[in-house]
């Protein structure tokens, strides 16, 4: 780990290989998903949803939660302070 931290280079060749290990193996959701079968989707749906979860971790702004926030606001805002508006 010491060297990672002091070796910016290695540190960005860490970062690209964990990255591409996490895109095999969301493609490997795929060989998971056609290999269910009635009597074992539930296995392979956790092995699916495991996968997924990890690399959401891994790579947030690829696998991540997409947020749609707006935080735009066109009126008035009182601030009632005590009972009195400011």
């Amino acid at each position: 780990m010491q060297w990672i931290k002091d070796h910016e280079d290695f540190r960005t060749s860490i970062a690209y290989a964990r990255g591409e290990g996490q895109h095999v193996e969301m493609e490997k959701c795929i060989t998971l998903a056609d290999e269910a079968t009635p009597e074992n989707w539930q296995v392979k749906k956790l092995q699916i949803w495991a996968r997924q979860w990890r690399a959401s971790k891994l790579l947030p702004k690829r696998y991540g939660d997409k947020l749609d926030v707006d935080a735009s606001h066109s009126g008035e805002i009182h601030i009632v302070i005590g009972g009195d508006a400011l």
